[in-house]
């Protein structure tokens, strides 16, 4: 996920990396959860955290101006999964 933010300090990181977005995030899913999709973000003031996606229509137009996503395919090995964990 790619995020564009109403902050002030989301527009510095966008003017000074030339960007249009100024942070990203992963999705994850869980087999206890099937209906259900999370994201991990990184902010300046919760640190890495991780969030319900169906929590975001409260922020979505207030605090997130914008999210796009990206799909990215990887051949992830299982070892991956054990470092994210």
């Amino acid at each position: 996920m790619l995020f564009k933010c109403n902050t002030g300090g989301g527009k510095i990181i966008r003017s000074y990396t030339k960007s249009e977005f100024d942070h990203a995030g992963m999705i994850l899913k869980f087999g206890s959860e099937p209906n259900e999709i999370f994201f991990m973000e990184a902010t300046s003031n919760q640190g890495v955290s991780l969030k319900r996606f169906s929590g975001m229509k409260y922020t979505i137009g207030s605090f997130y101006k914008k999210i796009v996503l990206r799909h990215l395919d990887w051949d992830r090995p299982d070892t991956s999964l054990d470092v994210l964990e």
